[in-house]
């Protein structure tokens, strides 16, 4: 099931996305954050609706963004990275 269909059928939204026991966040790959569930929003302190629409390179120190958006940049090259 792909992440669109999650997000916009209410029954799976809820059940694997905004109930989850885990931080999930749902951004594009110039960092515009999507969607977020809960427990994304209490690990960072904000609402769901002050999550969505901003920022994910916000989360982290200014010295620290251009290695975060080079290791998105390489997702889709097939290749990993860890924050």
């Amino acid at each position: 099931m792909s992440i669109p269909t999650i997000l916009s059928d209410s029954f799976w939204r809820t059940a694997l996305f905004d109930e989850a026991p885990v931080a999930i966040l749902v951004c594009r790959d110039d960092g515009l954050v999507h969607a977020c569930n809960l427990a994304l929003a209490v690990l960072v302190g904000y609402t769901t609706t002050e999550v969505e629409g901003g920022s994910f390179f916000s989360f982290f120190h200014a010295a620290e963004q251009p290695a975060i958006r080079r290791g998105i940049a390489s997702l889709g090259a097939g290749a990993s990275f860890e924050i």
